[in-house]
């Protein structure tokens, strides 16, 4: 019987060992297979070319197939649901982005846990939100738009990607803070809202800084304001909401790259490293700032950190906007 006791004890430890050694073996060996890097839209989007970039230089890098696979709809969750139930084995990863921070604040019964369903890995960039005017508005500023609000009520209105979307929220603050009303006409892309602006059958609208800097060029949108923490370098005339007395209302349309839960700590940490690696590139960089977006980077835990300060900030929107929750789908 003791020796018995004894041979099983032993096997016990060598198991112990071998899986204590696995994750170790398993981010030296990776990858070893191709490697999916889902993204929650169509492709041909400035989301979708940049994570194309950097999933060609992950391959590249890593000598391996790194292949990006678009699963658009439901504002990212069918992408980011598949990512949530993937083996947490690598090979199924998420270009996580803003929308990660703002669904549970829209949605009900989302499929997944925003938090306890993923791994962070590492941030990858920032755009900042830029609002625009119709020409014929005559308003150049946030200060003239809410001047403008003030003696209008009710009667500028605004277009953003839909109802919920971080630019609709972003927009509501503003409404709040500066005690105006602003009319919210959503659209189910930026393209068309920025045509009716153009048309002049829009008073303005707020999106990324790539999606509008042609028509800001031609004269057709009139800047006002951008919503990041420091001005574009990119348009670096137009002023921020902080520098007129909104500095709580800062956030910009991030990337970044999540796994699912329960990845080896030692693989999490060799993608990081490379991921921050490949954001040095020159390629990546010039890729990042032709969509007006600045290079992050940093540690898993900066992600996190990131992430949880989002979630933060995008529930006291939800909450200012007084939305009703929506079905998942809708």
């Amino acid at each position: 019987m003791k020796q018995t006791s004894f041979i099983k004890l032993a096997l016990s430890l060598c198991m112990g060992a071998a899986m204590m050694a696995a994750p170790a073996h398993a981010a030296s060996d990776y990858p070893s297979q191709p490697v999916k890097i889902l993204v929650g839209y169509n492709p041909g989007a400035g989301t979708d070319l940049v994570a194309r970039e950097i999933a060609k230089q992950l391959g590249e890098k890593w000598n391996a197939s790194v292949v990006v696979e678009n699963r658009a709809g439901a504002n990212t969750i069918i992408a980011t649901n598949a990512v949530a139930h993937a083996k947490p084995d690598g090979y199924t990863l998420l270009l996580t982005n803003s929308s990660n921070a703002t669904n549970p604040f829209i949605y009900k019964d989302l499929p997944y846990d925003p938090i306890k369903s993923f791994d962070n890995i590492a941030l990858l960039a920032i755009a900042y939100n830029l609002v625009t005017a119709s020409p014929d508005m005559n308003i150049k500023n946030v200060k003239e738009l809410i001047a403008y609000a003030k003696a209008n009520p009710g009667k500028y209105t605004y277009g953003s990607v839909g109802v919920g979307s971080a630019q609709h929220l972003l927009m509501e603050m503003l409404s709040s803070a500066a005690g105006i009303e602003l009319v919210h006409v959503p659209y189910k892309g930026a393209a068309a809202s920025m045509v009716d602006v153009v048309g002049g059958r829009l008073s303005g609208m707020i999106g990324t800084i790539s999606s509008q800097q042609g028509h800001v060029r031609e004269g057709k949108l009139q800047p006002l304001f951008v919503t990041g923490d420091k001005r574009s370098d990119v348009m670096p005339d137009v002023e921020t909401l902080a520098e007129n007395g909104f500095p709580q209302i800062v956030s910009g349309y991030w990337l970044g790259l999540s796994g699912p839960r329960g990845m080896p700590k030692e693989l999490i940490d060799r993608i990081n490293k490379d991921v921050n690696e490949v954001l040095k590139m020159p390629s990546v960089i010039e890729t990042f700032k032709n969509q007006a977006m600045v290079v992050l980077g940093g540690t898993p835990k900066d992600m996190d950190d990131y992430f949880d300060a989002e979630l933060k900030f995008w529930d006291k929107a939800a909450k200012t906007a007084n939305l009703e929750a929506l079905e998942v789908g809708k």
